[in-house]
């Protein structure tokens, strides 16, 4: 897979994402502040956002210039759109092993690492804490 540096600019939302993001951008943003981006934004030949509209976002929140970009170049029309919906869909598909999950955040705590950076709201972090 090719991944290519592309100015924030060049890159174009679209207009019929049915996904609702906007209260996931904070946390994408500082996830890409803390961590660096590890996943690039998807694109098609003309630059239209197919997968990465919240990192997308979260990259105009933190003003950067440039980023990481994959051109899915040998995907027709139709599997373009079909990518854009079970991208999204598939996520939603997982679930937590709780014991594992609550160990992972019980380890970090104890390393004094940031838990508001996981993405979990406080509610969730105090039951895990338990």
């Amino acid at each position: 897979m090719k991944i290519e540096q592309w100015p924030l600019t060049r890159l174009q939302p679209y207009p019929g994402n049915p996904r609702l993001n906007d209260d996931s951008v904070g946390a994408v943003a500082a996830s890409i502040a803390e961590f660096g981006f590890r996943q690039p934004i998807v694109v098609d030949a003309d630059g239209v956002l197919v997968c990465g509209h919240t990192r997308w976002k979260a990259a105009q929140q933190l003003h950067l210039d440039k980023v990481p970009v994959h051109v899915a170049r040998e995907l027709s029309p139709a599997q373009l759109r079909a990518y854009r919906l079970a991208d999204n869909q598939c996520a939603t598909l997982s679930e937590w092993n709780l014991d594992l999950l609550t160990a992972e955040i019980l380890q970090l705590k104890s390393e004094n690492f940031d838990l508001d950076l996981l993405g979990f709201d406080a509610d969730d972090l105090a039951g895990f804490l338990e």
